[in-house]
């Protein structure tokens, strides 16, 4: 039998709040089936102090963060989401067809 999870449920600590206390991407559900063992969260960030802006890195044509994505997609352990505070790395894996969250930014790292 198949469960839903909704993102509010699974990383609402990462999502930044509006007005009303909820979650802004609430309304994105993932799917676990029976063979999804676990949810795949993907922290990036543009601030890296070694590599500034890596997530974006251009790997063959692809940003780094599209590759991580594709590499958890291909293991193939369940639903995979990119958290991120920077609308940058978000349209990016979004743009390649992966889901991701916009989470606040001020967060440690």
């Amino acid at each position: 039998m198949a469960t839903t999870i909704t993102l509010r449920q699974t990383v609402a600590a990462l999502v930044p709040k509006d007005q009303d206390g909820l979650g802004i991407l609430a309304s994105m559900t993932l799917t676990n089936t029976s063979q999804a063992k676990a949810l795949v969260i993907i922290p990036a960030r543009m601030a890296s102090t070694r590599l500034p802006g890596k997530p974006l890195a251009d790997i063959h044509g692809t940003p780094m963060i599209v590759q991580v994505w594709r590499r958890a997609m291909e293991a193939d352990v369940g639903p995979v989401v990119v958290a991120a505070a920077e609308t940058e790395i978000v349209a990016a894996v979004e743009k390649a067809g992966g889901h991701a969250v916009l989470t606040n930014p001020d967060h440690p790292s």
